[in-house]
């Protein structure tokens, strides 16, 4: 029931007020609440007892409480109603937004005596409210999504009553068609700017359609403004109103797409042209490796038609005996993506194998990834036999410069045996006699001591003689005239290093150079110097060729010294050396390989000797030997190495 603050209140208005199904009250001028409603009550679950004093705005929010204020004072001075929305506390602390409509109850001499109210919650409506909004922008947002992708996509969609011509279509229909968006919609309107190659393929979709028959089909049109665009329009029916089928359905202008596909077509064309003018022998491959497109020249090669070589690794294409490799190196490069290059035989159009070269190159698009395989074949038969030839030829040469080399080396040895034979035969015919006959003297009877003595004398005087022509030949190998110009020792080695090449392949053997860059030029004879390192070259693969269970190695190289000495190494890794005879190694007749002659290395030492320069060996570390020579730099003939 309501309460009294007022206790002359008449009961009628008690009952009255109670039965009022809003938050009502009546407040005296000063704001103090006289009577409230039972429902205000259970709103704020405040219970007025007649000595508590109340005002209306006891549970308006603080923030609110001026402005609630400055509106009941507006009501009292001015006599007229008002509304306010405003939060009200709940019982159970919770502010809700209200709406309090106040008006002033006016005594009969035209004063205001009270004022009544009524709070109505408005939380729920005005949440409600909020969320419809929210959805509304959303729904906005959505709309604007979906007109901005037609947009972008240059997709349209439409809904559409063929049977009574009634169409909506979608902003982005009309741009397509170069209509004003939200201008007439007829199917008439659309036809009379389809292209007229056209118009039977749209009237037959039209026709379909008004039995209920959906549709995919392409057309083109021409705008009002003269564009012609090509379009795909799809649609399906979803209703059907007193029996006329309903349809909705997208238009997208696919201009751009056909254009691109014409074009690629005819770079396709273009590009077979291209395959088809080349005198090669081309094939197109996918991806995957399968045949895609064999030029013409390769169809008259093989004979066969376009499908037959689709079908290469099933055929007689390829030679029963390369078949096998062939088709695991095509399939590894298919899976690794890495160009492939081979030779192999393939079966000619006449029956006969040819040798044929094979390279393939991957064609990759701008993420790398392979779009397609070009594989170029070319017909190499007649370079192969020749190559064979070559090898034949090259094989008897090197027979020929073998039994040429051996009979050089008989020659040089009877030649130089035959001049030393000749030089020392007179002192040892002399000594022969001599001794002979100081045998005879001292065993006659009796002795002819002083004839012995002087034949004795002759001997000794002609064992002389013959030292000094073994001086005098040693003299003429190590004190030869040369003919001294400069030299850039680098390129006398590369030349020599050159020349040996076919030797170095025969025998496996790598050799790495280390040349020193800006060597000084040295003076000396060409010639005689490649010699020199020819020999230590020839030396150095001899020895390795024995060994087995590990490389054959040869390094050669260049340098200068601290004492302004052009210095040059060559390091094998061969069987070595003892270094107890390293200086053995350049005697005359010393060697130690089962063919050497042993006047190699002296030989060279002497040479190196009539350029003021030093020749050495020494063991390595590891396998092998490492010879080395030294020549003074600059144009100073009379400045040795050592210095």
């Amino acid at each position: 029931m309501a309460h009294y603050v007022q206790p002359k209140m008449a009961l009628e208005t008690d009952k009255l007020f109670a039965a009022l199904p809003g938050d009502a009250w009546i407040a005296l001028p000063d704001g103090r609440l006289e009577l409230v409603s039972q429902s205000w009550c259970a709103f704020s679950g405040i219970n007025l007892e007649p000595a508590h004093e109340v005002c209306w705005h006891a549970i308006v929010h603080p923030d609110d409480l001026y402005r609630a204020i400055d509106a009941w004072r507006c009501v009292v001075e001015s006599g007229c109603p008002i509304k306010l929305e405003t939060r009200l506390k709940r019982y159970d602390g919770e502010y809700r937004r209200a709406l309090i409509s106040m008006a002033p109850i006016i005594e009969r001499l035209g004063q205001i005596a009270k004022c009544c109210g009524i709070n109505t919650d408005i939380e729920d409506y005005r949440q409600i409210e909020e969320e419809l909004r929210l959805r509304e922008i959303e729904l906005s947002r959505t709309h604007h999504h979906l007109v901005e992708g037609q947009r972008l996509s240059r997709t349209a969609s439409f809904s559409s009553d063929p049977a009574i011509d009634e169409h909506t279509w979608s902003d982005e229909f009309y741009r397509i068609c170069d209509f004003e968006v939200g201008s007439e919609a007829t199917l008439q309107r659309l036809r009379k700017i389809v292209h007229p190659d056209d118009l039977v393929t749209v009237d037959t979709v039209i026709e379909r359609s008004l039995a209920g028959h959906g549709f995919d089909v392409l057309f083109r049109i021409v705008t009002p403004k003269g564009a012609l665009k090509y379009l795909r329009g799809v649609g399906r029916m979803v209703d059907r109103i007193f029996g006329r089928p309903i349809f909705v359905g997208a238009i997208q202008d696919v201009t751009e797409a056909k254009l691109t596909e014409a074009a690629l077509r005819e770079a396709e064309r273009y590009s077979r042209l291209t395959l088809d003018s080349i005198p090669g022998l081309v094939a197109v491959f996918t991806a995957e490796g399968q045949v895609e497109y064999v030029n013409r020249p390769i169809l008259e090669y093989f004979g066969s038609t376009a499908g037959d070589l689709s079908r290469w690794q099933q055929g007689d294409a390829v030679h029963p005996e390369d078949r096998a490799w062939v088709f695991e190196r095509f399939a590894q490069a298919m899976a690794s993506g890495v160009p492939f290059e081979w030779e192999s035989r393939a079966r000619r159009h006449d029956g006969v194998y040819r040798w044929v070269q094979s390279r393939g190159l991957p064609l990759r698009d701008e993420g790398g990834r392979i779009v397609r395989w070009y594989n170029l074949l070319v017909d190499v038969d007649e370079r192969k036999r020749a190559e064979e030839a070559l090898k034949l030829r090259e094989v008897e040469l090197r027979q020929a410069y073998d039994r040429l080399n051996e009979g050089q080396r008989l020659m040089t040895l009877g030649t130089f045996a035959a001049s030393i034979a000749h030089e020392v035969n007179q002192p040892l015919t002399g000594i022969i006699t001599n001794t002979s006959t100081c045998l005879n003297m001292l065993t006659g009877n009796p002795a002819n001591l002083s004839g012995a003595r002087t034949s004795a004398e002759r001997a000794l005087r002609d064992g002389n003689r013959a030292a000094q022509i073994i001086d005098r030949l040693r003299t003429l190998f190590s004190r030869g005239a040369t003919k001294h110009e400069p030299i850039q020792l680098n390129d006398a080695v590369a030349e020599v290093i050159a020349l040996c090449a076919h030797e170095l392949q025969r025998n496996r053997v790598a050799l790495r150079t280390e040349f020193a860059g800006n060597l000084p030029t040295i003076m000396g004879d060409r010639i005689q110097l490649q010699q020199v390192v020819l020999n230590l070259i020839v030396n150095a693969v001899d020895a390795t060729k024995g060994i087995e269970g590990r490389s054959r190695d040869i390094r050669v190289g260049t340098s200068t010294s601290g004492s302004g000495a052009v210095l040059f190494w060559i390091r094998d890794s061969g069987v070595g050396i003892d270094p107890s005879q390293t200086e053995k190694l350049f005697d005359t007749f010393f060697t130690t390989k089962a063919q050497g002659m042993g006047v190699g290395l002296s030989i060279s030492r002497s040479i190196i000797e009539t350029h003021e320069g030093r020749l050495w060996a020494a063991a390595n570390d590891g396998p092998g030997a490492t010879f080395s020579f030294c020549i003074p730099c600059g144009f100073d003939s009379h400045r040795t190495c050592s210095e």
